[in-house]
């Protein structure tokens, strides 16, 4: 898990010149294509993981990585980002080991393996030609205000601030 978190820290170190320029869009696919395997095998883990706090790092640990790649901000909903992402961590999770399951079947028994049959529960993507301005406006929307740290608004400003 450790050498995972500093392999993303250093991916995103590597692409921020072209993560502030490109598109939202863009940014998830170099999150998909670069960060999302590094999850997949532990995603099959998620589930004959017993311990809650452990899948609780796990989950926080993927969405860190989406939130360094993406740059949305810390005071994003967890709602707002699942949405973002896409997929659920322990359902793809359970999808892998069932396609893993019956590939070993498949082998035992000496035949070809058919697995791509059923797929994984893909949702729509939200951030699909979203320009770079979308993460702007969501993490402006979800920052605290530096003196009382609620939601910041403009009728918050207005009525708290004079």
């Amino acid at each position: 898990m450790k050498y995972i978190c500093e392999k993303v820290r250093f991916i995103s170190y590597k692409f921020r010149p072209l993560i502030e320029n490109i598109s939202a869009g863009y940014r998830k696919n170099l999150w998909c294509t670069f960060v999302r395997p590094l999850f997949e095998l532990l995603a099959v883990l998620h589930n004959a993981e017993p311990a809650k706090s452990n899948r609780g790092i796990l989950d926080r640990a993927f969405r860190k990585s989406f939130q360094a790649i993406v740059k949305v901000g810390k005071t994003t909903p967890l709602e707002t980002q699942e949405l973002m992402i896409g997929i659920n961590l322990a359902e793809r999770g359970k999808f892998l080991w069932e396609q893993a399951m019956i590939r070993w079947e498949c082998r035992r028994r000496r035949q070809e393996p058919d697995t791509y049959r059923g797929s994984s529960k893909v949702e729509r993507d939200v951030l699909k030609f979203a320009p770079k301005e979308l993460i702007d406006l969501v993490n402006l929307t979800n920052h605290l205000c530096p003196t009382c740290n609620l939601p910041l608004s403009s009728s918050h400003l207005w009525n708290r601030h004079d």
